[in-house]
């Protein structure tokens, strides 16, 4: 079963190297950039932007690869000592913080630029 276990968390891996490289290929091809200065021209940029969408959309769920490739790693290290549990918590704390990072930044791309770019530059609507 170790075998086979093994086998599934490389596949995950490979998997999770493949869809990253997908996202940050969208992600670049999308052509916003990500610190605008001004968060009216990164709204206008990113709405109906299907590329930053999709790129998006691929790398958030690409996260739930990540659950085999701990276990695995954690079971292929497992003879190192005790104290290794602590490195994988830590990764597991830090994917969660990025996973909720990408959620947000997400939302902001569905909502809040949709709404903008809704209301209009003509409004005179400022988010400053």
């Amino acid at each position: 079963m170790k075998n086979s276990f093994m086998k599934v968390a490389g596949i995950c891996s490979i998997l999770f190297v493949v869809i990253f490289i997908f996202s940050f290929i969208l992600y670049s091809a999308a052509g916003v950039d990500e610190d605008p200065g001004e968060i009216e021209a990164y709204l206008q940029n990113v709405h109906n932007n299907t590329l930053y969408v999709g790129g998006y959309w691929v790398f958030v769920p690409g996260f739930l690869l990540l659950i085999p490739i701990f276990l695995g790693f954690y079971q292929a290290l497992r003879e190192v000592g005790g104290i290794f549990w602590v490195a994988l918590a830590v990764s597991l704390i830090g994917v969660t913080l990025l996973v909720t990072s990408q959620i947000i930044s997400l939302g902001i791309v569905r909502q809040l630029a949709s709404g903008y770019a809704e209301a209009g530059l003509s409004d005179g609507l400022l988010l400053r």
